[in-house]
């Protein structure tokens, strides 16, 4: 496959392929427990479902539109462009965007079955819990994803990204991810952001993730920057305006470099892409 067509490809696979050639096996990430934090308190499961605009029912997507209302409304109003609901829903309905879809369920799974745990070392990081419980894996593995079906958990918290580029260059550009309040600390943030870092890993060509974020939204910013994103040298600089006045971007393009096996060290065609965007090619 050449690698300047692998955006097109990657965009172009249904849900199963692209799960199956970009992402870890289902059972390695769809099922996500959170560590009770008192004796009183029961373990939580969630799962994570792959979808596409198409694919997620109405409501659905007017629930993960309510949902980033609530969580960062306050921010969309505060800046230039403001909050407007048609345009939002526009932009979540964009063919080649992905969605991970995270929805609450009652398994019955038992203190140490499950997938992962929110433990949370003094890094932020969540602490892997792999157990033998193959039967709830298998109950995450046959429901099939992207469906929509009857009967589906309330939306907890979702995750939009796609495989875009942006200045010539291959990327994986995250659009959202937003969580209820109960699931923030919980490690679930992160846990994302790793599937969604390993896809950017195996599409071929792709240099960097990237994501917009409100300078205004101090949370956030420090949990993107100890992901390790930075500012991207596209990012918007501050304007200087007639009298000497400096007027600052609301947001901020923060980006993280792929790192890929054996040092991060890129393929030749990627390399021969690189030299013509150099030369103007």
């Amino acid at each position: 496959m050449s690698i300047s067509d692998s955006i097109t490809i990657a965009c172009a696979k249904s849900l199963e392929d692209f799960e199956r050639d970009y992402m870890p096996p289902r059972s390695s990430y769809a099922l996500y427990n959170t560590s009770p934090k008192s004796e009183d308190e029961a373990v939580k499961s969630y799962k994570l479902g792959l979808y596409k605009p198409s694919t997620l029912r109405r409501e659905d997507l007017t629930a993960c539109l309510e949902l980033v209302e609530k969580t960062s409304g306050k921010h969309y109003r505060e800046s230039k462009g403001g909050w407007n609901e048609r345009r939002k829903r526009k932009e979540m309905e964009l063919w080649d965007l992905r969605y991970l879809v995270v929805r609450e369920v009652d398994l019955g799974v038992c203190e140490g079955e499950g997938e992962w745990e929110d433990d949370e070392d003094e890094d932020g990081e969540g602490k892997e819990n792999r157990g033998d419980s193959e039967k709830v894996k298998e109950e995450i593995i046959v429901e099939g994803c992207g469906e929509g079906g009857e009967g589906e958990g309330e939306i907890k918290g979702f995750m939009s990204f796609m495989p875009t580029f942006e200045d010539g260059i291959k990327v994986l550009y995250l659009y959202e991810i937003h969580l209820m309040d109960e699931l923030r600390g919980t490690g679930l943030g992160t846990h994302l952001m790793s599937i969604f870092t390993n896809i950017a890993r195996a599409i071929p060509g792709v240099e960097k993730t990237m994501l917009t974020c409100y300078t205004a939204n101090e949370a956030a910013l420090k949990f993107y920057r100890k992901l390790g994103y930075e500012k991207d040298e596209y990012s918007p600089e501050p304007k200087r305006l007639k009298g000497g006045k400096v007027l600052e971007s609301d947001y901020v393009i923060l980006s993280k470099r792929v790192e890929r096996m054996g040092g991060g060290v890129e393929g030749e065609e990627v390399q021969a892409e690189k030299g013509k965007r150099k030369r103007g090619v």
